[in-house]
């Protein structure tokens, strides 16, 4: 596939689709930040390393769980990666959650911060992968839609858990 050196749509906003994708991203590269048009991904992504504002602000995308084939086994952590993506719902979450590994340490500062279509109760099992993860600062932050009591043990396998400072904030 082609690396991220290669191709960056960083701020694209007139970008709505993107086929036959097979794509590696890594570091602190933002691949499709800012384009708030997007609306499907289809093909190959992988992300590795610490994976900063992957897709941020891409309001309008959505289904990536039928349409993507993402790979995020090698992702150490998650900083505002997919902030303000309003059209996911728990589908794209728990698609999104089901592919990290045991080295993601950090879902850090709002990563599905603004996701304003994420509604309802929070899956009992969301966090099943994310056994190493000891950060999650703000994680939902915002998610008016968000309901209900957190499920007991959402957090159990996670055991070095250490900070979730507003990990829910502003929801319901």
């Amino acid at each position: 596939g082609l690396s991220l050196d290669t191709v960056n749509f960083d701020s694209c906003a007139n970008l709505r689709e993107v086929r036959n994708l097979n794509l590696v991203a890594s570091g602190s590269s933002s691949p499709f930040k800012n384009c708030v048009n997007l609306e499907t991904l289809q093909g190959n992504l992988s992300l590795r390393d610490s994976i900063s504002s992957a897709f941020y602000r891409c309001a309008k995308l959505s289904n990536i769980h039928n349409t993507l084939n993402l790979d995020l086994t090698n992702v150490t952590s998650m900083n505002e990666t997919f902030y303000g993506c309003s059209s996911f719902t728990w589908d794209e979450v728990k698609f999104i959650l089901s592919k990290v590994s045991n080295k993601l340490t950090s879902l850090g500062w709002r990563t599905f911060a603004s996701c304003g279509n994420i509604v309802g109760e929070v899956p009992q099992d969301l966090f099943a992968e994310c056994t190493n993860v000891n950060s999650i600062y703000e994680l939902f932050s915002g998610n008016t839609g968000i309901e209900g009591e957190l499920p007991s043990g959402l957090f159990s396998g996670m055991t070095k858990l250490n900070n979730c400072r507003e990990a829910f904030r502003g929801t319901s």
